[in-house]
């Protein structure tokens, strides 16, 4: 059987040798032998499926197709993790969740669905995860696909594809198209299954409703209008396996991931299930927050031949707004394998970065040097070190970054001995391409009073301290509040640090706090809520007996009434009391919106004073945590240090031109590179 895939008629080899022609990869015969010999005691299984195609006219472009997997599956890498306790484990879980199917939608409310979901979820997880053992524990091993897939599996998915492709908003993609972004049979690293078959079944019914439809970008907004409806992502629990991706069949029966890569995997499944030429858009890192970078979806225009990004259950094409990225890679080829490092495989990536984002090109001459490396690279700052997320080649002491994305500050360095070197100052780059070297001066220093560590958007804080807007702070003798005195209204303000404010002082033994109105699907709480006794020696806030309205629990008191501003409430409107053990939710059933929180002192006490702080981050200045400033020379270089007495730090003598990194040695993580404008406050990149 080994030879008889090699026997073909004239007609048919002409026909598939055009096929080959119009695929961006074509592979010799002698690629294929490589990898049919490759795959050892599963050859029978691989030439199974050549032979299978081989026998038919009709066939001959899935016999090409089939080819071109086949010596995919070593070309690209075609490995997945794998994990015999991890495999039966999910099984449990997502056998369960179904079970739990009418638990997940009690509500009219998505948003209180999906809230739900991730409480059945986590129960279950917890519950398995007890009697299974704490799936983090799981050993995983690499599974080579050449080695392992079953030529039942490899047939199905063939069949499959071609029968999407056939669809009317899938006719005008080129075969070479169709082999890149449909037809491929994994989206990264998951174990291998027989998933397409599911998908198409599951959503045939979007097939049969589009018959007249001829635009997979509205095929795809039509479909991902369906994820959204139940989908929940970042969840913790799924996050915390660090290797093996979640089957595709597991995405979608159980509406629930762990992150965008999980995000991207149902995207990419469904999506190729029905005929949609689909890839993967990865942000190394984002250069301006957090520590790592992103990844979302991005489906092809046939007519435009122009890639559309999205997030799979959340946002559509079109609609997606993301434009603050350094640098934007297209995951082409056969998405196959491990993608975890694709800085690694220059040729496995193509720069889109102009088509999201205004960009420049950055030229450099280096210091005269015959010790440079045939590659540079451009780092952004990731909250802990520098990192690279753009290569250029090192040609007689010059480099040029092409496409870099505007409104950010990058350093240039080079790989020496596995050690990441700086070969020139940090370059900033403003929003209208102008670039300014940040080389410290050594002559001229500035002072500056320093507020926060990190950046903060201005939105998120106006939003958070507005939705406090409104609330009264109470205290009455009677229990029922029914003589309750309003001591002070919050007015409109955008604040985030903790307020303190005086009132007329009045005597009572219950005091409470009256949210405002709930006028939208969600609100934030606070994270901090106080009163304080006249006496003018007691500095600490009053402390008495939890009562509260009847959907509010001891954990959200605890989180309203503690001292730590990272624990706070949500507001989310909801027709029944569904949430009342959903950490941080607080669900509004009241159809009067009277919701409030308080306190029985025990006895008639003195108050004049009462405190309060929107949900928040910490990452302003707060008295008495220990901070460092440091500034950017090749190396980050310190300030001094300081232990804060007010919400600000005052520092001199800071070399004009900096780059600069405050620290919290305190407590936190979040810390971000600025520079002073002329005004010498804090500029974020």
């Amino acid at each position: 059987m080994a030879k008889k895939h090699n026997i073909k008629s004239i007609g048919l080899l002409f026909l598939m040798s055009l096929c080959l022609m119009s695929c961006s990869e074509s592979y010799s015969d002698q690629d294929l032998e490589l990898a049919v010999k490759s795959a050892g005691k599963n050859r029978g299984e691989i030439e199974r499926v050549l032979y299978h195609y081989s026998q038919e006219k009709e066939d001959s472009l899935k016999y090409v197709a089939a080819r071109l997997l086949i010596i995919n599956m070593t070309k690209q890498q075609g490995i997945g993790y794998y994990s015999e306790e991890y495999e039966n484990f999910t099984k449990h879980v997502y056998d369960s969740l179904e079970n739990h199917g009418e638990d997940m939608f009690l509500s009219k409310n998505q948003d209180v669905n999906k809230m739900l979901r991730t409480n059945v979820f986590n129960d279950i997880w917890d519950h398995y995860a007890a009697k299974l053992g704490d799936p983090r524990g799981y050993r995983f091993s690499y599974q080579a696909d050449i080695q392992n897939i079953s030529a039942e599996m490899l047939i199905e998915n063939i069949d499959y594809a071609f029968k999407a492709w056939e669809l009317p908003w899938s006719r005008k993609y080129s075969f070479d198209e169709f082999c890149k972004f449909i037809l491929p049979y994994r989206y990264a690293d998951e174990p291998l299954s027989h998933w397409r078959k599911l998908y198409w079944e599951e959503l045939e019914f979007i097939v049969d409703s589009l018959k007249s439809e001829t635009d997979p970008i509205t095929v795809t907004a039509l479909i991902n209008e369906q994820f959204k409806k139940y989908y929940t992502w970042g969840n913790e629990k799924l996050n915390g396996v660090s290797r093996g991706r979640i089957k595709p069949m597991n995405l979608l029966r159980g509406g629930i991931t762990g992150n965008c890569h999980d995000q991207v995997g149902i995207g990419y499944s469904a999506m190729r299930a029905l005929g949609i030429a689909t890839s993967e858009v990865i942000i190394p890192n984002w250069g301006y927050a957090g520590t790592s970078g992103h990844t979302f979806n991005v489906v092809l225009d046939p007519h435009k031949k122009r890639w559309v990004d999205f997030h799979a259950g959340d946002i559509n094409p079109i609609d997606n707004e993301v434009t603050l990225m350094p640098k934007v890679f297209l995951l082409d080829n056969f998405a196959l394998g491990n993608t975890s490092n694709q800085l690694s495989n220059f040729e496995n990536l193509t720069d889109l970065t102009s088509q999201f984002t205004k960009t420049v090109d950055i030229n450099l001459d280096l210091e005269t040097s015959d010790k440079y490396p045939e590659y540079a690279y451009l780092c952004v700052f990731n909250n802990f070190s520098w990192q690279p997320i753009m290569w250029g080649e090192i040609k007689e002491n010059k480099v040029t970054f092409n496409n870099m994305g505007v409104d950010k500050v990058y350093l240039p360095a080079v790989y020496i001995e596995n050690q990441l070197v700086p070969i020139h100052p940090p370059i900033q780059v403003d929003s209208t391409t102008k670039t300014t070297i940040l080389e410290p001066s050594d002559s001229k220093f500035i002072s500056t009073r320093l507020f926060r560590k990190y950046f903060l958007q201005e939105k998120t804080k106006i939003e958070r301290s507005k939705d406090l807007v409104g609330g009264k702070f109470q205290v009455a003798n009677k229990k029922d509040f029914s003589d309750a005195k309003t001591i002070f209204t919050i007015p409109d303000f955008a604040s985030y640090i903790p307020i303190e404010k005086c009132t007329e002082e009045v005597n009572g033994r219950y005091v409470r706090f009256l949210f405002p109105p709930v006028d939208r699907d969600f609100k934030n709480g606070p994270a901090y809520l106080a009163f304080y006794p006249s006496d003018v020696e007691a500095s600490n806030p009053l402390k008495g007996k939890y009562i509260a309205s009847e959907q509010i629990n001891t954990e959200n008191l605890d989180a309203i009434f503690d001292d730590d501003l990272l624990t706070y409430v949500v507001l989310l409107p909801n027709e029944s009391s569904l949430l009342p053990k959903i950490r941080n939710h607080i669900p509004i059933t009241d159809k009067n919106n009277s919701l409030w929180v308080g306190m029985d002192l025990g006895t008639p006490t003195k108050i004049n004073r009462v405190g309060f702080c929107p949900r928040n981050d910490k990452n302003n200045i707060y008295p008495g945590l220990h901070y460092e400033l440091f500034y950017w020379d090749k190396k980050w270089i310190s300030l001094g240090r300081k232990q804060a007495t007010d919400h600000f730090l005052n520092f001199d003598d800071i070399p004009y031109n900096s780059l600069m990194l405050l620290k919290c040695h305190s407590e936190g993580v979040e810390e971000r590179i600025f520079t002073l404008d002329h005004e010498k406050k804090q500029r974020w990149w």
